[in-house]
């Protein structure tokens, strides 16, 4: 393992606790065009709707990536 491989895994871990803090927090409007587009076409409720539901098992993957 060199240096940059070990460079990555340490932001890795760093960035990972971030990333999971930061994703429950950002809410859809549902006035916006995204909000009509998921409540009209997918039939997503908004106010229940947590991005972090959605995108968790993509955190590491790209992180590490």
């Amino acid at each position: 393992m060199n240096n940059i491989d070990k460079l990555a895994a340490a932001l890795g871990e760093w960035l990972q606790p971030i990333v999971l803090q930061i994703l429950p927090q950002i809410h859809i409007p549902a006035e916006s065009f995204i909000g009509r587009l998921m409540q009209g076409y997918l039939g997503i409720d908004l106010s229940s709707y947590n991005l972090l539901d959605e995108l968790s098992f993509l955190a590491k993957p790209t992180i590490d990536t």
